[in-house]
Parts: structure tokens; C-alpha cells; sequence
């Protein structure tokens, strides 16, 4: 549950927070989702990871299509491929970068949280 909740949350604030701030601000969103929903290292990383390759990847997908695949075209010859590909690569690129900004602030919280030691019994 706390997954889907955090890639909504991640997805529809982060499409909002794009359409004003830079292209960064969304990480530190991500990062602040991961500090608040306590998941374990992995699917900290997964919540991230999918918010923000759907994103980033539906974002580039809409430009593509308006411009009917004539900016991905040009830019994906610099880096040997297509306008697909450049979505691909948009969208793979945000995935990681969304991943490891939203373990960052998970891991960020663990740092605050004491290890409590088991306590071995004294033998006398």
C-alpha cells in the first residue's frame, strides 16, 4: 500500500512541482517521500524508481507526439538512435535518478532511528 500510495503521491506532485520548478525539484520530492513513508531500502528505491520513470517517461512521450517525433528524432541521432529510444533512455534515466533520491531520504531517516542491541543474559 505505502508503495502505490508514494509513486501517486511522487507522480501527481512531482508532474505539478515540473510545471513550475526545475527539473531537480523533483527529486528532492521524491526524497522527502522517501523519508516520510519508512519502507525498507528496496522498495523505497522501487517506489522512486517507478514514480518517476512513468513520469518522466509519459512527459517525453506527450512531446514526442506534439511535435510529431521531429525533436527525438534530432537528438536521438546525436546518441545513435530514435525518437522511441529517446524515450527509453528519458524514462530509464528519471527511473534511476527517482530511485536513488527517494532510498536517499530513507536512508536518510534510518540514520535518526537507534539500533536496539539484544541483551544477552550474564552467566554466573
Amino acid at each position: 500500500m505505502k508503495l502505490i500510495l508514494g509513486i501517486l503521491f511522487i507522480g501527481i506532485g512531482g508532474y505539478f512541482l515540473s510545471l513550475q520548478a526545475p527539473w531537480w525539484a523533483v527529486l528532492g520530492l521524491a526524497a522527502v517521500v522517501g523519508f516520510l513513508l519508512n519502507q525498507k531500502n528496496i522498495a523505497s528505491f522501487w517506489t522512486g524508481f517507478l514514480a518517476l520513470d512513468i513520469l518522466w517517461g509519459g512527459m517525453a512521450l506527450f512531446l514526442h507526439s506534439q511535435n510529431e517525433g521531429i525533436f527525438g528524432d534530432y537528438i536521438g541521432g546525436v546518441f545513435s538512435t530514435n525518437g522511441w529510444g529517446m524515450i527509453a533512455y528519458t524514462a530509464l534515466l528519471g527511473g534511476i535518478l527517482g530511485g536513488l533520491s527517494s532510498l536517499s531520504g530513507s536512508l536518510f531517516r534510518k540514520l535518526f532511528v537507534k539500533k536496539v542491541e539484544p541483551v544477552q543474559p550474564s552467566v554466573q
